[in-house]
């Protein structure tokens, strides 16, 4: 089944956010994030972490392409289903970006 954007877009939850270095060694994580319009937020909050030098960051750093993965699945196949939104990140460090609404959102997931 081919869902419509609204649709996909009211199933997005909890997501696998997939990375790649320079090299294109791929990396993914689970994220917690938040939608405005045709954006996706995702915060580095202050959960606990082992270290804050997060493959991620420094992925997102050398090359800017990621791909989000939300599925869901099921025993019954008829109900597996998958969305990826393939684009490319860019990090805000700026303070004001911290206190914006999508930021606040996606940090309280």
């Amino acid at each position: 089944m081919k869902l419509d954007s609204t649709e996909a877009r009211s199933r997005f939850a909890v997501a696998r956010l997939a990375t790649a270095n320079a090299d294109g060694t791929p990396h993914i994580v689970p994220v917690t994030f938040t939608l405005s319009d045709d954006r996706i937020f995702f915060a580095i909050d202050y959960k606990p972490k082992t270290t804050w030098n997060l493959c991620r960051l420094r992925d997102i750093h050398e090359n800017p392409k990621v791909a989000p993965l939300v599925d869901d699945f099921d025993s019954d196949w008829t109900e597996l289903w998958w969305i990826r939104a393939d684009g490319h990140a860019e990090i805000q460090e700026d303070g004001a970006v911290a206190r914006a609404p999508e930021h606040r959102r996606a940090a309280q997931r």
